[in-house]
Order: structure tokens, then sequence, then C-alpha cells
């Protein structure tokens, strides 16, 4: 302290030089740090970029040659996929669609009646009368939107609204015959499909009975192929799913089960041991039972049932193929 009371000025410059010192030291020290990690970005967006450059083709003939023959190929598959569906298909599935949209709603008020009643048809089951399936009295079969309404599609909307008409009227019948215990709700696509699929806000937008397939499943491709989806709640047991989805090979169109979901339509019961009677040799003789021993004469574990008549809820999604019509192609004006 002495000293730089006796040299201020002197000691003024020390200090400065040694403070600048430090902060030139630090200053390289954050100087490398970030040279390191330019280094390591560079070395990064390097590899990036040879790997780029190995995934895009130079522009040769010989890749643009492979690049047609890949087109060709493309365009072959996709040919052999339309006759394949075009063989299955037997014509026009909207061929007989009414051309007014108060005929229209009329069919749909038709079918749906006559389903009504068909699913009202008393059976003996148990030796008690009940309904043949059991059903919401004004169940509307994916419908609902034009009951409320009271009004059929419009006019441009007709044709695909008959196909699903035709459609649901075929795939009732099939599971009405599969004999299920109830029908809990029939689902189709939204007409016009406004509402683009997957997005969050599609499930809050579709009008009621309709739903939106997930493209991951579906078949779907714009302008190319057009498919008609639909999805069937109902509960059952394991037969008449099976008899259901083996059905469906009879309808005269392509359809596709895209879906099948299976859950317990009713709580699990446990099927408990039978007691012995008290007449019964082991109970006098005090010998133990299987039942109380948990293994059988043999030493062998008893097999007991875990589940005993369980009825499932089942959610099928099923989709209509059909090939979307081809626009016809512009030919070019020839050169004069």
């Amino acid at each position: 302290m002495v000293f730089i009371k006796k040299y201020p000025i002197f000691s003024g410059i020390v200090i400065a030089c040694i403070l600048a010192f430090i902060g030139q030291v630090v200053y390289i020290f954050v100087s490398m740090n970030s040279i390191e990690t330019a280094k390591k970005d560079y070395k990064k967006k390097e590899v990036e970029r040879i790997k780029t450059v190995a995934l895009s083709p130079a522009p040769s003939v010989a890749n643009l040659e492979l690049s047609e023959k890949n087109i060709e190929d493309l365009e072959k598959t996709l040919s052999s996929i339309e006759v394949s569906i075009q063989k299955k298909s037997s014509g026009d599935i909207a061929k007989g669609a009414p051309k007014d949209p108060s005929d229209m709603f009329f069919e749909i008020q038709a079918l749906i009646e006559s389903l009504r009643n068909e699913a009202k048809q008393l059976v003996v089951e148990d030796q008690k009368e009940r309904p043949k399936i059991k059903l919401d009295e004004k169940f509307t079969f994916g419908f609902g939107h034009f009951m409320e309404t009271g009004k059929g599609p419009e006019a441009e909307h007709i044709r695909p609204v008959f196909i699903q008409y035709r459609i649901i009227a075929f795939m009732l019948q099939r599971l009405y015959e599969a004999k299920p215990d109830s029908i809990v709700s029939v689902l189709r696509d939204p007409i016009p499909l406004k509402v683009e699929a997957g997005t969050k806000a599609s499930a809050n937008k579709v009008p009621k009975d309709t739903f939106i397939v997930p493209p991951l499943i579906s078949a779907r491709i714009p302008g190319v192929i057009n498919t008609y989806a639909f999805k069937f709640v109902f509960t059952g047991y394991s037969d008449t799913l099976r008899n259901f989805l083996t059905s469906l090979n009879e309808f005269e169109w392509p359809l596709v089960v895209r879906s099948v979901e299976v859950k317990s339509a009713q709580p699990i019961v446990a099927v408990k041991p039978t007691k012995p009677a008290q007449n019964d040799l082991s109970s006098l003789f005090g010998t133990p039972t299987p039942a109380e021993t948990g293994k059988t004469a043999n030493n062998e574990p008893v097999k007991t049932p875990i589940v005993d008549n369980n009825l499932s809820e089942y959610s099928v999604i099923i989709e209509l193929i059909e090939v979307a019509p081809s626009e016809p192609s512009k030919q070019e004006p020839a050169v004069k």
C-alpha cells in the first residue's frame, strides 16, 4: 500500500496492465471455445452435405433413363391394380341412383324403417321372447343428418350417398345374419369430404353419424383411388364377428377390412368351483376333494374356466375401393 501511495501513477498503470492481461486471457479462452464449436458445426455440415450428395442422383443420362423406367413400372403397377379392382366390380355401383334429392331421402327413410322393423322381430332365447337385435328406437344407421333435416343430399352428392346407402344396406343384412346381440353405431364418410383426415379439429367438424377414417389405414389416393369408409360398432360373440367378416366376400364390389378393435361388453365373471355335497364319501371320511386341494387324483392341477360366455364389443372399419374416373388427356396442338 505504501508503494501504491508513493507511486500512484505507476501503480495505476501496472494494475491496468494486469487487468488487461486477464481480460485478454479470458477473451482467448472464449474464442478458442467458439473456434472448437465452429469446427464441430463445420464437420457436421460437411457430413450432411456428403450424405445429401450421395442421396441425390447426378443429372446424368443413365440416371434419367432409370427414372423413366421407374415411372413406366409404376404406371404398369397402377394399371394392374385398376384392372384387378374392375374385375371384382360388377358394373357401376351407383346404377339406379335417384336423380332427385327428395327421392333419395325417401329411399334412405324406407331403408331405416325396414332395418328397424327387422331388428324388432321377436326370437325365443332361453324360453323367453326378446327382440332379434337390441337397437335404439331412433337408430338411423348412419343417416341421422338427413333424418334430422328431413332433406336428401344435394343433387351433386346423390351418387356418393347412394353408394353409401347400397353398401350399408348390404352390410347390415349380413350383420343381422351374423346374429349380433346389439348394434351400437353405424358411421360413414361425410359427403362431401370437406374435412382433411388426420387433423386435430377433424373430429369436431364431421356431421352426425360420420367419421374420418385414419389416413394411415386408408387406401384413398386423391385422383387415383376413391374409397368409401364405414365403421360398424356392435356387440356379440366371436362367431358373430367371424360370420360377418366372412360374408363380406359375397359383395359384388371390393370391400376391404381396415381395422378391427375388440373390448369386453360386460364384466368378466369368474366361475367358482362347486362345493361337494354333504353326503359325498369324501366329506364323510374327511378326505380332501380336488376342489379343496386344487389337484386331481392324478396329482394334476384342476383346470377351471376363467371366463364364461364373454360378450364383446367390436369396432370394424371397412372400405369400398373404387377406381377414380380418369380425366381425358389433353392433346397438344400439332406444330405446323
